[in-house]
């Protein structure tokens, strides 16, 4: 209605979701770049965005001012180290949802390799958001191993449900493997120590 647009009540998708996907859907020619910045979370770098999808610049800026325009995603403020974040968690998620299952693993392969050539130290300060992308990239060996060492720094921090967290994960990765008896005492024994 704000930009003189007629408002077709029985063409409005069902559901929250729904209402959400249909805003990320306007983007057209930039829904790619909603879909790459939706794989990395809620706030983002845009040279994370940019790297990880290779992105031409002048397309990547055009889609970021878009996605702006329609209140999609916003720059952050104060001393945040990242450059954007999506206005509410529930846009970052129906941007995430609405891209196809191939690409979002893709993504995430991509994310991965990005991380480990370029940014290795990031994979010992923050081991489960590395495990969170191995996993969604369908590696759940390497997933299950870096889920094991997150859980494991929790409990040096004494962050208890943490590490019950990271555990639960990376027992929930081994369901898709065969053959990984020693990693699964591993995980069960971090697991009894957070519990």
């Amino acid at each position: 209605r704000r930009e003189g647009r007629p408002v077709q009540l029985d063409e409005l998708p069902k559901g929250l979701i729904g209402l959400l996907s249909s805003r990320i859907d306007q983007l057209e020619e930039g829904r790619d770049v909603a879909h790459a910045a939706a794989v990395l979370g809620r706030v983002f770098k845009l040279s994370f965005v940019r790297q990880s999808c290779e992105f031409e610049e002048g397309r990547l800026k055009r889609a970021i001012e878009n996605m702006q325009r329609l209140e999609i995603i916003e720059p952050c403020h104060g001393d945040s180290p990242f450059d954007y974040q999506f206005v509410h968690q529930l846009l970052q998620e129906a941007a995430y949802l609405s891209c196809p299952r191939d690409v979002r693993e893709r993504l995430h392969h991509q994310v991965v390799t990005l991380i480990e050539e370029r940014f290795p130290a990031l994979i010992g300060r923050h081991p489960g958001y590395f495990a969170s992308h191995l996993r969604r990239s369908g590696d759940h060996a390497r997933a299950a191993r870096y889920f094991e060492l997150a859980a494991r720094a929790a409990l040096k921090l004494s962050a208890n449900r943490t590490a019950l967290d990271m555990a639960d994960a990376g027992l929930a990765c081994l369901q898709h493997l065969t053959a990984q008896e020693e990693r699964h005492i591993s995980l069960l024994t971090v697991r009894g120590q957070a519990a």
